[in-house]
C-alpha cells in the first residue's frame, strides 16, 4: 500500500510518500501565499522522487494550517483522503 502525508504550513509545505512502512519519496517547498500552488509543487516533486504516479497512491492525509487546501489542490484524490 502506498500512502502520502501532506503538511501545508504557513512557511513550508512538505509531502512524504510511504510504501509498506518505508519512505520512498519526499519533498519540501516554501508555502508562500498560494497554498494550492505549493501543495501541487511539493506533491509532484514527492511523487517524482518516489517514482510513483498519483494513481498508485492508496491513501492521503492532510495536516497543518493549510490542510483544507489539500482537497482543493488535489480534487481527484478526495476519495482517498482520510483526514482532509
Amino acid at each position: 500500500m502506498i500512502s502520502a502525508g501532506i503538511d501545508c504550513g504557513a512557511k513550508t509545505t512538505k509531502v512524504v510518500v510511504i510504501k509498506d512502512g518505508n519512505i520512498i519519496g519526499k519533498a519540501k517547498v516554501l508555502s508562500g501565499f498560494d497554498q494550492k500552488k505549493s501543495i501541487l509543487e511539493a506533491w509532484e516533486l514527492a511523487l517524482k522522487n518516489a517514482k510513483v504516479s498519483a494513481g498508485e497512491v492508496n491513501r492521503i492525509c492532510g495536516t497543518g494550517s493549510g490542510k483544507n487546501a489539500v482537497k482543493f489542490a488535489l480534487p481527484s484524490t478526495r476519495d482517498l483522503a482520510s483526514d482532509i
